[in-house]
């Protein structure tokens, strides 16, 4: 149950977030519900954006109206991301993705005869 920040640039055309937890980048995705999903995985409960805005997660549209008179580096991705963690349960949705090979489906095949 930890706070992230969360920052943004601009990288040839396209807007990209950067999520750091304890200073160190934990992910950077430029679509909002990707980043909604680590908050979950994550278990963030206090989200700072660009360090001029804090909400505690999961946001109201109370958080998005008064987040609208911000004036972030990249507004629309800003409220977006936001609108997106009104969203959020709390608990994750999908847990950590699994890491283990899915086994191959049997095949049966009938042997020539010699």
């Amino acid at each position: 149950m930890g706070s992230a920040n969360v920052s943004f640039t601009r990288i040839q055309g396209h807007v990209e977030m950067l999520l750091e937890i304890d200073g160190a980048t934990v992910a950077r995705t430029s679509s909002a519900e990707s980043m909604v999903l680590e908050l979950q995985i994550r278990q963030v409960r206090e989200l700072q954006i660009e360090g001029k805005f804090s909400t505690i997660l999961p946001t109201s549209e109370k958080t998005l109206v008064a987040a609208a008179e911000i004036p972030f580096t990249e507004v629309m991705p800003a409220l977006r991301l936001l609108a997106a963690c009104s969203f959020m349960g709390e608990f994750p949705t999908l847990s950590y993705p699994e890491r283990r090979k899915k086994p191959r489906a049997e095949t049966y095949t009938p042997k020539s005869p010699a």
